[in-house]
């Protein structure tokens, strides 16, 4: 089959395919009509079969083991395929798709949690590795399931996220961690709680009712997440310095600035 050919119908093959991500991008694939082999541990078809085979390869695994199994497979995999992963994390994955395999490469972070159904617009965020013939087969199947992309290169992408997953996720856990040892217990919070502040508790709930690898990898994996939150905390440091001194004057100083940073990008977005 030549490569023309593969776009119109592609076999594709997920390994993870039998877990939440790899599913819904299962189900996207399957719903065009594509061929999907999903590779799990239970199924009897194991991944290295798969990357022989198929015209698209995917990855979706835990973050942790995400570089194995790339290392595992990318060699198996066609020169005219396409290999991508579905990770948090884009730097490592794409260097390692690169390093291990000869495939076009490209990255993929659906930037939602697929458990919930919201009225808002979901984003993916695509980071291209290497090759073009791919690129419209991908996009074209993502905006068709009206899906928006947000294109960024690999280390973007992973400086974002660790303002988004490193630093939020962290402060989610710590705020969690204040209000289990201030012993006032959980009930009575969320009864004294305003609108905003039950917003917050709601993220709580929902983040441990969830595996903890998941966020262990988020802040540990991603090297971007370390280094913001080391810069976070000096920034927290310097902030409780002022408003323990009571030092209006800086206060207020940084709050303009800030003001003046939000006024300044929507200010741009209203222009363009």
């Amino acid at each position: 089959m030549g490569i023309e050919e593969k776009f119109k119908d592609p076999l594709i093959g997920i390994i993870g395919g039998t877990g939440r991500m790899g599913s819904w991008f299962a189900d996207i694939c399957e719903k065009r009509g594509y061929r999907v082999l999903k590779v799990g541990r239970k199924t009897e078809m194991s991944m290295e079969d798969a990357a022989e085979m198929c015209d698209v390869v995917v990855i979706s695994v835990p973050i942790s083991v995400t570089e194995d199994v790339i290392k595992k497979v990318g060699p198996l995999i066609s020169e005219d395929a396409l290999f991508m992963d579905l990770t948090s994390i884009k730097k490592r994955p794409i260097d390692a798709m690169l390093k291990y395999s000869k495939a076009e490469v490209i990255g993929l972070h659906p930037l939602f949690g697929i458990d919930i159904e919201d009225r808002e617009s979901k984003k993916v965020a695509i980071c291209s590795g290497r090759g073009e013939r791919w690129n419209n087969w991908i996009i074209g199947l993502l905006k068709g399931e009206g899906l928006e992309l947000v294109f960024l290169t690999p280390e973007e992408h992973d400086k974002i996220m660790g303002i988004i997953q490193g630093i939020n996720h962290f402060e989610t856990i710590c705020l969690a961690m204040r209000i289990k040892e201030s012993g006032i217990g959980w009930e009575k919070i969320e009864n004294a709680s305003t609108q905003t502040f039950m917003r917050k508790l709601k993220r709580i709930k929902k983040m441990f009712h969830q595996d903890p690898e998941l966020f262990a990898s988020l802040l540990m994996e991603n090297t971007w997440s370390i280094k913001c939150i080391d810069s976070y905390m000096k920034d927290a440091r310097d902030f409780f310095d002022i408003i323990s001194k009571k030092d209006k004057e800086r206060f207020n100083k940084i709050f303009l600035s800030i003001r003046q940073l939000i006024k300044g990008d929507q200010n741009e977005r209203d222009m363009g």
